[in-house]
């Protein structure tokens, strides 16, 4: 970023916000519920404000618009500490990959636990420091830092990660994590704001940004060049969020997800995808857990996946969780086989696509979306095929079963969604005869 530019960034954020410690002071609650972070991140507002500085004496106050230039390095935080309790330390961005459309929400940027008072250097680092990488066109990111106080010294059972990869940190809850350790409501918090500058680049090469952005470009070259037929608008938001995934940046590890998701163990014996299928349902995205609609999957989604030329495919989307969570027992919305390449309208229908439906009152199902490669070529089915209108045929079905039967390799790549019951469900029930 130009000198130019940083000086007439510096005297907006003064000028906008000038009048900020005088707001927290006095409405600390106000303020944070103003820039939504209650409920975005948390349910209660913390009781004091944590004191965070970047290197220059740069302080963080809440609702200050900071450049990703200027926090680029590790700050320090300060709180009103008792030197013989352990607390954790965390920095989280809710706004992955835009405020608008936190698909990926929340990305975690720091998490230190067991800082015995307020030295984070003597912390448990569990994550460390990665400073603000907002993608380009995606406006203002909130970046969240949250103090709790610990019941004591605690065994973490985490990944430990370092800044040099952005994998494992997207789909963060730092509500979730709190609760899986007992910690509370957090006791201290402030916040800043940022937008993409010429910082953002940098940043992304050292998460591993270059070459995996590569690697999907030569496999999916095709269906990025289809993006120039599209309307300059929607030119820009695909490549923004085509890019913002395939840094790995907020799309975490696809088999960590469907691990800790308890998909690998419930249905695929302990060996999961390691790539990710696209699945779009017009302008809803699946993305590793996120919840949608019975309404609005009702349609064949647009699948995309990695593959090789001249190789044929099976794809699944099953529901483990029929009639509810816990049983197992697998319901089979979709199968199609002998697919060559990612050419799914070209492959065998053995059995039609049917969108969710799960029973009211049963929860939140999973829907699994997986691609297995036919080594052999292709492949005669001996399965019945199953019309739209077959609901009970479709019961009982396991996708690790019917890949051991025909010898499928994989799955090599997965995707899921959740959902749960909605007004459109009764008539698909009565449509597959239930």
């Amino acid at each position: 970023m130009s000198k130019v530019l940083l000086s007439a960034t510096s005297l907006l954020a003064q000028r906008t916000f000038s009048y900020t410690p005088r707001v927290l002071s006095s409405t600390m609650t106000e303020a944070l519920k103003q820039h939504g972070v209650v409920p975005d991140v948390i349910d209660k507002v913390p009781a004091s404000i944590a004191k965070v500085s970047y290197p220059g004496n740069l302080s963080v106050d809440i609702g200050k618009v900071l450049t990703p230039t200027l926090v680029k390095d590790q700050p320090t935080v300060t709180w009103d500490a008792d030197p013989s309790t352990f607390y954790t330390v965390c920095m989280t961005d809710p706004d992955a990959p835009s405020r608008k459309t936190p698909t990926y929400r929340e990305w975690h940027h720091w998490l230190v636990g067991n800082v015995p008072g307020d030295d984070i250097s003597k912390g448990d680092v569990l994550s460390e420091y990665v400073g603000s990488g907002p993608p380009k066109d995606t406006g203002l990111h909130r970046y969240v830092f949250l103090v709790y106080k610990q019941p004591g010294k605690i065994n973490f059972d985490e990944p430990r990660l370092t800044n040099k990869s952005g994998n494992n940190r997207g789909k963060f809850s730092i509500k979730k994590f709190a609760a899986k350790y007992n910690l509370g409501d957090p006791i201290a918090g402030n916040m800043y704001q940022a937008e993409y500058d010429d910082y953002v680049p940098i940043l992304y090469k050292q998460l591993g940004e270059r070459d995996t952005f590569t690697d999907v470009v030569a496999v999916s070259r095709n269906r990025l060049n289809c993006l120039y037929d599209c309307k300059p608008a929607t030119m820009k938001t695909l490549l923004t969020v085509t890019l913002f995934c395939t840094i790995g940046f907020a799309l975490a590890d696809v088999a960590s997800e469907f691990q800790s998701a308890n998909i690998t163990s419930d249905i695929l014996k302990g060996h999961g995808p390691t790539d990710l299928i696209e699945v779009k349902y017009g302008n809803n995205v699946v993305n590793l857990g996120n919840e949608l609609t019975p309404t609005q999957v009702k349609q064949i989604p647009e699948i995309h996946y990695k593959h090789e030329g001249g190789v044929l495919y099976t794809l699944v989307m099953t529901d483990p969780d029929v009639p509810t969570r816990g049983y197992n027992r697998e319901f089979n919305h979709w199968l199609v086989g002998n697919i060559p390449e990612e050419s799914v309208e070209k492959g065998e229908v053995l059995a039609e696509y049917v969108g969710s439906g799960p029973p009211q009152g049963s929860g939140l199902h999973r829907y699994v979306f997986l691609v297995y490669r036919q080594d052999q070529g292709a492949i005669t089915f001996d399965e019945r095929r199953l019309s739209t209108w077959d609901g009970k045929q479709r019961r009982r079905f396991s996708i690790q079963k019917f890949a051991e039967k025909y010898s499928l390799v994989g799955p090599l790549a997965g995707n899921y969604f959740t959902a749960k019951w909605d007004e459109s469900v009764p008539d698909l029930h009565k449509h597959l005869g239930f």
